[in-house]
């Protein structure tokens, strides 16, 4: 009968305890200290190291129980008794470090999953709440011109347009909040639970502003938009006077024709002189506009130089012609009744001492 087991069974003794000594440390170490994604992602790497060892060396401690039994058979019962609570203590660790890992592994396979889309939802949230932080800060920084007007307009759409995404996102991330609080990993908690706050407030915040500015640059647009369109129908009406009143020859043949003439061009004339109001207007707006934005105004404003300066002249080439028609037709009226119907119509008095000679002697006027 030996009285101490051999050298081989000795060393594997040895080996399989140091192994799980190391072992048990690292299998029994808290998930709670876990915050990030990329540590959890870790932490599963390391259970499944731990589990592959464990069941690699799962042979080698099914040979020593075998061992140990026939050990008890050749040495001292003291002995065998030893040896047999060395093993039982082995197996237990093997056991209780298995069932540690197996449980953590379990739960990291759970929940990492549901991680990875918190993370993925959460990077689309955080990519568009920068996106829009930018695009606000620079718009603040840099008044937008006239030509990048629409420009603005259509980066900020696209913001507004993503917000139904990104609020998806927002929903899919609560969904996973609501299934962690059975984790037991409570720095994952915290951290899930911190970040879903933290990003809805600021959504909230970021989709508000962003959607005020899109109002804002469209109310903006507009009025560029009316007041372009107002410049354009002052020039386009300005010609149409032009044309058929300042570039008009005319030519009567009877009094009945020179009235009608006259009272139209009359007319003309009432009908510029009472565009003022709206010129005025168009004028008030534009320099309102070019106060607040002066970025957007600088074109409007010079165009309205222009057609101010247009206008203008056509009302003093207006005033001109028609006093000229008035005035010189007058003096072609022979008859006393006629020259006072006229006046009438006219609405004007006249110096009976005129010259006479200073007006044309035909019935042909051509004004420019």
């Amino acid at each position: 009968m030996k009285s101490q087991p051999g050298h081989v069974y000795l060393e594997t003794l040895k080996t399989l305890k140091d192994m799980l000594s190391d072992l048990e440390s690292k299998a029994q170490a808290s998930l709670d200290v876990l915050n990030e994604p990329a540590e959890v992602e870790k932490a599963l790497q390391e259970k499944k190291a731990l589990e592959k060892i464990l069941e690699d060396k799962k042979p080698t401690l099914f040979k020593l129980a075998e061992e140990t039994k026939a050990l008890e058979k050749n040495v001292s019962p003291d002995v065998g008794k030893m040896y047999n609570q060395e093993c039982n203590d082995v197996q237990g660790k093997w056991n209780k470090a298995k069932v540690k890992v197996s449980k953590d592994l379990h739960l990291l396979e759970e929940i990492i999953p549901k991680l990875r889309a918190f993370e993925t939802d959460l990077k689309v949230i955080e990519k568009w709440i920068e996106g829009a932080k930018d695009f606000l800060m620079e718009e603040q920084a840099v008044p937008g011109n006239d030509e990048g007007l629409e420009r603005q307009f259509d980066q900020c759409s696209a913001f507004v347009k993503k917000i139904d995404t990104v609020e998806s996102s927002l929903k899919n991330m609560k969904e996973v909040e609501t299934h962690l609080p059975s984790c037991p990993v409570a720095g994952i908690n915290t951290r899930v639970q911190t970040k879903l706050v933290d990003y809805q407030t600021q959504l909230e915040k970021y989709s508000k502003e962003i959607s005020s500015h899109k109002d804002k640059l469209a109310e903006r647009q507009e009025k560029v938009k009316n007041l372009k369109k107002d410049l354009k129908e002052m020039q386009e009406w300005m010609m149409e006077v032009e044309d058929e009143y300042l570039d008009k020859s005319f030519e009567y043949k009877s009094p009945e024709e020179l009235l009608k003439d006259v009272e139209e061009m009359q007319r003309a004339k009432e009908d510029v002189l009472q565009k003022e109001v709206r010129v005025n207007i168009l004028k008030n707006n534009i320099k309102l506009i070019a106060k607040k934005e002066p970025y957007i105004g600088q074109e409007l404003t010079s165009r309205l130089k222009v057609e101010l300066e247009n206008y203008q002249h056509l009302c003093k080439r207006i005033r001109g012609k028609c006093q000229a028609l008035e005035v010189c037709y007058f003096f072609f009226f022979s008859d006393v009744f006629l020259r006072l119907k006229l006046c009438n119509v006219l609405t004007i008095s006249i110096s009976w001492e005129t010259k006479l000679d200073f007006f044309p002697q035909t019935l042909h006027h051509k004004g420019k």
